[in-house]
This record gives C-alpha cells, sequence and structure tokens, in this order.
C-alpha cells in the first residue's frame, strides 16, 4: 500500500466536524483490519492507540458478570436523592419493555462504586421503535414528574439534543429533559435508526443484545467498553 492509498482509506473515516460529538464511523470488522493497514503507513504512534484499545476490549470479554445482583437505579450527578429515585422509578415504570437504557448511567449501574468514571450526568434511553411522539412524550412525562418535587420554580425543561454532547443531534425532537438553570441533560430519549440511535455495529463488534437488570433492559458492561473505546478512538482531523 502507498502513502497517498493510505489517506485516501483513512479519509473515509476521519471525522471533520469538531462541533458536533458525531459517531465513530469505525463500524465493521472490514473497517477496523483497514484503518489498521492504512495507519501502520501513516501514523504508526496513532495504530498503538487502536491496537491498545481493541486488547482492552478482548480482555473486558473474559469478564463475566453476574446481572442479577445488580440494581436498576439512577446516581445521576446532576441529581438529588430524592429527583434520582422519582426519575428512577418512572423509567421503570413506563419505558416500553423493548426500550434500552446505555451509556455512562448503565455502567454505575453494573459497577457501582467499583466503576472508576465518574457519577454520569444523564441518562441515556433507546427506543427500538422510530417513534419520535413517543419519545418526546416521554421526556415531557419525565420532566413533569420532576418537577412536582419543586413548589416554588420549575426546575426541569424539554429541549432538543445538545449538538456539543450528543450523537447527531436532531433538530426538531424534544426528547431531551434539562436542568433549566445550567442546561445540564439528565435525560435523553433517542429513537430508533435516526440521529443518535445506536449503531448496529461499533469498532469492529456487532451490537451485543441487552441483558435484563430488575426487569429492564440495559446494555451489558462489555458493550459499554466497546462504545467507549470506539468514543475515544475516534480520527479527528487535527
Amino acid at each position: 500500500m502507498q502513502e497517498d492509498e493510505a489517506y485516501q482509506i483513512l479519509q473515509k473515516y476521519i471525522v471533520e466536524d469538531r462541533e458536533t460529538n458525531l459517531p465513530n464511523p469505525i463500524h465493521t470488522k472490514e473497517d477496523v483490519e483497514a484503518i489498521i493497514e492504512a495507519l501502520k503507513i501513516v501514523s504508526p504512534d496513532h495504530l498503538e492507540k487502536i491496537k491498545t484499545a481493541l486488547e482492552i476490549i478482548k480482555l473486558s470479554y473474559d469478564l463475566n458478570h453476574d446481572y442479577s445482583k445488580c440494581k436498576y437505579k439512577l446516581e445521576l450527578r446532576t441529581l438529588s436523592d430524592k429527583e434520582n429515585k422519582v426519575l428512577t422509578d418512572f423509567l421503570k415504570k413506563n419505558l416500553p419493555k423493548t426500550a434500552e437504557t446505555y451509556g455512562s448511567a448503565a455502567v454505575r449501574m453494573i459497577y457501582g462504586e467499583q466503576s472508576l468514571i465518574p457519577l454520569p450526568q444523564d441518562v441515556d434511553i433507546q427506543l427500538h421503535v422510530k417513534d419520535e411522539k413517543l419519545a418526546e412524550d416521554l421526556a415531557q412525562k419525565a420532566c413533569d414528574a420532576l418537577n412536582k418535587l419543586s413548589f416554588l420554580h420549575t426546575k426541569f425543561e424539554v429541549d432538543l439534543h445538545d449538538p456539543r454532547i450528543c450523537l447527531v443531534p436532531s433538530k426538531t425532537r424534544r426528547s431531551v429533559v434539562r436542568l433549566k438553570s445550567t442546561k445540564e441533560p439528565v435525560l435523553d430519549i433517542h429513537t430508533e435508526g435516526e440521529e443518535g440511535s445506536i449503531p448496529k455495529s461499533s469498532f469492529g463488534y456487532e451490537r451485543l443484545p441487552p441483558v435484563l437488570i430488575e426487569g429492564m433492559n440495559v446494555s451489558p458492561a462489555i458493550q459499554n467498553q466497546i462504545d467507549l473505546m470506539a468514543s475515544i478512538n475516534t480520527l479527528r482531523r487535527r
């Protein structure tokens, strides 16, 4: 492979937009193999980072986890204990059976205080249906439930996704619950096959089916590890 050919291959996987947290376009095993061959020529240092990420994923596959001991319980740093309980209870009661909880909030549920990540800011929900109205209705009802805890003012609001932190945000769907004062999200609801939805495969691995935690669909620990490694190792223009 010549250097110019290697650059052409990498061009397909480089994320240009720095303002939006675009998803990593490295999806299939073929994608991974292609960038590894190209990076051997163009950037050996970056190649080592990719190889380290893939090794971490392989090691994670060897770790078994007993999900029967986990609790579906939110511990968002943006919410008080009472607010966390209200939002947890709302999701357990109102989410469709096919909805999936993923992201750092799921990691916290699985590992608890043993998790090395900070307390999550928000909880991500994937609706495995393409139904914007359902996403908006759920967000509004969750917002109303949280606002019932504030007697003197409206603390939460429903808004659009933030392009700085959301994967390809919808410009029309209002399915994010935020703190009005700081605009920090606490609940982010995505729909199937569009902006922000979780991909069918990522970083060379097909998406794993969710596990059950107290009857709720939650992304398994290894899937969250794959998602993290994919996000960290997105190829971006310097």
